[in-house]
């Protein structure tokens, strides 16, 4: 037989797990709520209406229903305070990041050892950030460097590697080495494969492209005959299982494999539609095909192979876009994601935000006020979006953990960006709790278009609140970082010395 006092202890636990509290003043029990804190970094002081009940991570039970004013502080961070209503029953998760209010920043490159007057020219990311290729200028040779963002456990030295110069390592062709208008890095997802395109500023010498082992610094390298114009429109892409690369070639969507060196055609179309696709890690590609009258979702293999429609409309006819009286160019789809789940398919267009479900097989708009920019989350569960030209920020759930008693699915407003400079680069951090993005203002009495004043700015998702990380004025076009370690540090262009830097935001 169980114990009575056994019986009775664990119903207690249970009880107090789920709020309920004994008022010992009367013997009733009252129906609270329980809050749990972590908090990275941990021992964080917490204070609840005011008062301090100790340090994270914890359990707070017996929370009376309400609405509550939390606070949590540590020395050397900014604080961080929001409101939650509590519900009896109901325990609710607090978790959240401060930062540091003096970032520690410390060079990668280059080293003591490497000549003071190397400065990165630029600066390249893999689309998670999970890896750095920068440029070095070496006289009229180009340095091509990796830097792993996040040290694997097994690295005892992590240093960045220089896997090429240009144009010593590189096959030229019959033409001798040519001056270039600009040259661009796209980075794998994997981390393996750099594709390397140069833009000769002669017009009459081809753009080429070339296959670089990212990790590697005897790095094999491979041109790829591949016959197209760089735009933004056509920019080649690895796939989700980084055997191929998509890109557009005139009227022809093709994808090239690296181990056979063949391409193959997935689909064609006329010289009014345009393509947009996306690809996903078992081999299959998504692809968008529109013009002025609609556009369809087809689903293929990256060889071309098991085509499917899986959706069609017409712009006038669909309830999409309010398109009876709307011009074409106000529906031009511009980016499309697939979520990690392939559950969810997310179409950007000039004018509108599509979901389209396919378990219910059907699209849905969940926003018509002329999206600006969207940035999906790394599991692609989450993205952000802004109206025009990005006055506010909001941020819209595709999914939530069942029983999640504090986020719901749908938008909701994350910041007014009206009065700010030129808001751009933004980005997620591993858990999706802070959004980062680059604030600019090259609008200061006395400096020159080129002196930008510009800063690093994190905004906790939860509270709305804004923290300033890193400031530095930075004379390069394009200010551009990456997060590292779950967004413990931030890797950037330090103006100082146009150096590589590591930026320790909290610790």
């Amino acid at each position: 037989m169980v114990p009575p006092l056994l019986i009775a202890g664990t119903i207690l636990v249970y009880l107090v797990s789920k709020g309920y509290w004994i008022n010992f003043s009367n013997g009733e029990i009252e129906r609270n709520g329980v809050l749990t804190f972590t908090t990275t970094p941990r021992r964080a002081t917490i204070f609840l209406d005011g008062e301090n009940i100790g340090k994270s991570p914890r359990a707070e039970a017996g929370v009376k229903e309400g609405e509550h004013t939390i606070r949590i502080e540590k020395d050397g961070y900014y604080s961080w305070e929001h409101k939650v209503t509590v519900k009896a029953e109901q325990s609710i998760p607090i978790e959240t990041t401060l930062f540091l209010k003096k970032p520690k920043v410390e060079k990668i490159f280059p080293s003591d050892e490497q000549d003071d007057k190397t400065e990165v020219e630029n600066l390249f990311f893999d689309p998670e950030r999970k890896m750095a290729v920068f440029t070095v200028k070496d006289g009229e040779k180009i340095q091509i460097w990796s830097y792993t963002i996040n040290r694997r456990f097994w690295e005892f030295q992590h240093a960045p590697k220089m896997i090429a110069v240009y144009p010593d390592d590189f096959v030229i062709g019959s033409d001798e080495p040519y001056d270039l208008e600009g040259y661009f890095a796209h980075v794998s997802e994997n981390l393996q494969w750099v594709l390397f395109t140069t833009v000769p500023t002669d017009t009459n010498i081809p753009t080429r492209r070339y296959l670089l082992q990212a990790d590697s610094e005897n790095s094999k390298i491979a041109e790829l005959e591949i016959p197209i114009e760089l735009t933004d429109e056509n920019r080649p892409d690895f796939t989700g299982n980084f055997e191929y690369i998509i890109f557009q070639n005139n009227n022809e969507l093709r994808s090239y494999n690296f181990e056979s060196e063949v391409q193959s055609v997935i689909d064609t179309k006329t010289d009014n539609q345009t393509f947009t696709w996306t690809t996903d890690t078992d081999g299959l590609i998504y692809i968008t095909k529109e013009d002025e009258t609609g556009y369809s979702v087809l689903r293929s293999r990256v060889n071309g192979e098991d085509k499917t429609i899986l959706y069609q409309t017409d712009w006038e006819t669909d309830e999409i876009g309010n398109a009876e009286d709307t011009e074409y160019v106000d529906n031009k789809i511009t980016e499309m994601n697939l979520t990690k789940d392939s559950k969810h398919l997310v179409i950007f267009t000039n004018k509108s935000i599509l979901i389209y479900s396919f378990d219910k097989s059907e699209t849905e708009e969940i926003d018509a006020q002329n999206p600006g920019m969207f940035t999906p989350n790394s599991e692609n569960t989450k993205f952000l979006y802004t109206h025009g030209m990005v006055d506010e920020i909001y941020q819209y759930t595709l999914e939530v953990e069942e029983g999640d008693p504090i986020h719901t699915v749908g938008s909701k407003l994350i910041k007014d960006l009206s009065n700010e400079f030129l808001p751009t680069q933004f980005q997620w951090d591993l858990e999706a709790r802070n959004i980062f993005y680059v604030r600019q203002d090259n609008t200061q009495e006395g400096e020159s278009d080129e002196d930008t004043e510009t800063e690093i700015v994190a905004i906790s998702t939860e509270n709305n609140k804004s923290y300033s990380l890193f400031n530095a004025v930075i004379d390069i076009p394009t200010v551009d970082f990456a997060l590292g370690n779950s967004g413990s540090f931030l890797v950037t262009i330090c103006k100082e010395d146009n150096s590589l830097c590591k930026v320790t935001i909290h610790e």
